[in-house]
């Protein structure tokens, strides 16, 4: 019998213009979504239907993460969308 791939689940927060992407946008909750275990938030943005590359602020466990930051069992992620100003 083959391996069964291992997987993790992390805790995900979609901020603000980001919220189109949550499994049920009208719906503010954090979600869990399930991820090989190795994962990188770039793979996490890629399971949201997040649009490639995303340029947003991404904070794992409260610590800022870039996309290719591997994400371990249990995390808390929090993605917000770029920021403009000036």
């Amino acid at each position: 019998m083959p391996d069964e791939p291992r997987l993790i689940s992390v805790t995900v927060s979609l901020r603000a213009t980001l919220a189109k992407y949550r499994p049920v946008p009208a719906c503010r909750e954090p979600f869990s979504v399930s991820l090989s275990v190795g994962a990188t938030v770039a793979d996490l943005a890629d399971t949201c239907n997040i649009p490639a590359p995303f340029h947003g602020l991404v904070t794992v466990n409260g610590s800022q993460a870039t996309p290719d930051t591997v994400l371990d069992d249990g995390v808390a992620v929090d993605m917000f969308p770029p920021l403009g100003g000036g």
